[in-house]
């Protein structure tokens, strides 16, 4: 049984190297590979230098917008997001951004990347901590159970233990700050 798995298949049964070029790297499987032999998985094209040059272009737009649009904006009066909606031609979202001023007093701009919802939440959340030591010292004792909790749900401890312990820590300067 042994020998089988060491013996090289028939020569007739070898994929000849000209057959085997087209064939991408997903689609063989072990037993295509001769035993001793190596296979080479193509890669992509290198770049052209008209194609490093957009990628250059698109790298310095978007480094010229996270210049303009920083991550998390100052806090600004409320009343700047009814200033954009105009009251004629969008009567409600100008109507309803009047009432909520009525409600906030600021506001704070986030950069709109895929990531401004949690952005946004987590920045309200440490503003809500530093200003209120009972959340603080409740987030403080959530955050302790955070890790044993992840890894109940199945989480692998390995990918929770850096970020867990690293909250841990910050959350406990947090305690100390106030």
């Amino acid at each position: 049984m042994a020998e089988d798995l060491q013996t090289p298949p028939a020569e007739a049964d070898a994929p000849n190297a000209s057959d085997t070029a087209p064939i991408l790297h997903s689609l063989l499987r072990p037993s295509d590979i001769p035993v001793g032999e190596s296979v080479t998985i193509p890669l992509a094209p290198p770049a052209t230098s008209e194609e490093l040059e957009a990628t250059q272009r698109q790298l310095d737009e978007i480094r010229a917008e996270q210049t303009l649009n920083p991550l998390v904006g100052d806090k600004i009066p409320f009343e700047s997001v009814a200033c954009e909606y105009d009251k004629d031609a969008s009567p409600e979202f100008y109507n309803k951004a009047l009432e909520l001023c009525q409600t906030y007093d600021t506001i704070r701009v986030i950069r709109k990347d895929g990531n401004c919802f949690y952005r946004a939440f987590l920045v309200a959340q440490t503003e809500i901590i530093l200003s209120d030591p009972d959340e603080k010292s409740r987030f403080v004792s959530v955050c302790k159970g955070w890790k044993n909790r992840l890894v109940r749900l199945g989480f692998s401890e390995f990918t929770t233990i850096d970020f867990c312990d690293t909250i841990l820590v910050d959350s406990q300067l947090l305690s100390t700050t106030m």
